[in-house]
């Protein structure tokens, strides 16, 4: 007949602890959220540089004005989402190669476009409720 403990011995146990890292607020990771939206600028610049040029005549202008501001790294003014709704506007009128697929050519640089654009108007938000704030409490006046 075999016994069964009773008891479980204390000196053999273990134990885990998950350390899990603290969530950052948008705010903290400014730098962060600026660089993506430069990389999805320069995506979207390096796309559009792959498009048959007659196909982007029309809007070559504001192709300019966004590449120079991503070359700039300065895409957090007024001048660079108007050029990117520009071309926004523009691509609206093209036809889309297949409606069934996703990753069609144009289809990913409306994606890389809008995602460029929401980015950088995010940062500028956060840092327009940062300077808010700090008029409201009356620091850096």
């Amino acid at each position: 007949m075999i016994h069964r403990p009773t008891t479980v011995p204390s000196h053999n146990t273990r134990s885990i602890a998950h350390v899990l890292p603290k969530k950052l607020r948008d705010i903290d990771r400014l730098e962060d959220l600026l660089a993506d939206a430069i990389g999805a600028a320069r995506e979207a610049v390096s796309m559009l540089d792959e498009l048959p040029y007659d196909d982007i005549k029309p809007v070559d202008r504001w192709r300019r004005k966004i590449a120079i501001q991503v070359e700039h790294r300065r895409i957090l003014n007024e001048d660079f989402a108007f050029a990117v709704q520009k071309l926004l506007h523009h691509l609206d009128g093209f036809p889309l190669e297949d409606p069934d697929l996703d990753n069609t050519p144009i289809r990913s640089l409306r994606r890389a476009l809008n995602r460029a654009l929401y980015r950088s108007q995010h940062v500028a938000d956060l840092l327009a409720a940062e300077d808010e704030l700090a008029s409201q409490r009356g620091i850096g006046c």
